[in-house]
C-alpha cells in the first residue's frame, strides 16, 4: 500500500471507530487493530491520538470544505446575498452528514470544526464585499460581523433537523438580507449590546 493510501486508510478506520464509540473509548491500539498498522506505522503519520481525531474531522468534511472554497474562489458577484444564498444552500445539501447515527463525542467536534468553517467564509464574503465598496463599512467592521452571522445562521443549520430549517429558508434569506442592507446599524447595535452587557 502506498504511503498516502496507508495514511488515508488509518483515517478512515479510526473515523469509523470515533463515530461510532466516540473519542474516549478508542484506544490507539483498538486503531491499529482496526488498520492492522503498527505502532511505528502509526507515528510516523500522527504524533497523537488528538492529531489523528482532527485529520478525521477534517476528512469527513473535505467535500463541504472544497465547494465552499471553490465558491469562494470567485468571489465577483452582484449581491453578496446571492453567495449567502448559495452558500446556505450547500450546507443544507451537507446537513444530513451531520445527523444519525454519530457519537455525540464526535458529532460535537464536527459541529464546532463545521462552524469555523462558515465562520471562516462569511468572513471572507463580507471582507471582500467592503473592499468592493458594496456596504459602507471597513473590512474590520465586516470581519466582526462575520462572527455574528456565521454564528447565527450557521448554528441554526446545524442544530435543527433539515426540514425544520428548510420549512424556515426563507425567513433566515429575508433575516439576512435586511441584516446586509443595514449593515452599519446592525454594527453599531452589536457594539452598544456589548457596552451594556459589559457595563451590567
Amino acid at each position: 500500500m502506498k504511503s498516502n493510501q496507508t495514511r488515508e486508510w488509518i483515517i478512515s478506520c479510526a473515523t469509523n471507530l470515533f463515530m461510532t464509540k466516540g473519542y474516549d473509548a478508542i484506544s490507539i491500539h483498538e486503531i491499529l487493530k482496526a488498520a492492522n498498522c503498527s505502532v511505528s506505522l502509526f507515528y510516523y503519520y500522527f504524533s497523537s491520538k488528538d492529531e489523528l481525531f482532527n485529520e478525521c474531522l477534517h476528512s469527513f468534511l473535505k467535500n463541504y470544505e472544497e465547494t465552499i472554497n471553490t465558491l469562494l474562489k470567485n468571489i465577483d458577484f452582484d449581491s453578496p446575498k446571492i453567495l449567502f444564498d448559495i452558500f446556505i444552500n450547500i450546507t443544507i445539501k451537507n446537513k444530513d452528514k451531520l445527523e444519525n447515527h454519530i457519537h455525540w463525542t464526535f458529532l460535537n467536534s464536527l459541529r464546532t470544526y463545521y462552524l469555523t468553517l462558515t465562520t471562516e467564509a462569511c468572513k471572507r464574503i463580507l471582507v471582500e464585499g467592503a473592499k468592493k465598496n458594496m456596504y459602507n463599512i471597513t473590512t474590520e467592521e465586516a470581519s466582526a460581523l462575520s462572527y455574528m452571522l456565521g454564528n447565527g445562521i450557521c448554528s441554526a443549520i446545524l442544530y435543527q433537523t433539515k426540514e425544520e430549517f428548510s420549512s424556515q429558508y426563507n425567513t433566515y434569506i429575508k433575516y439576512m438580507t435586511g441584516i446586509l442592507e443595514n449593515i452599519k446599524r446592525t454594527i453599531n447595535d452589536c457594539i452598544n449590546w456589548r457596552k451594556c452587557f459589559w457595563k451590567n
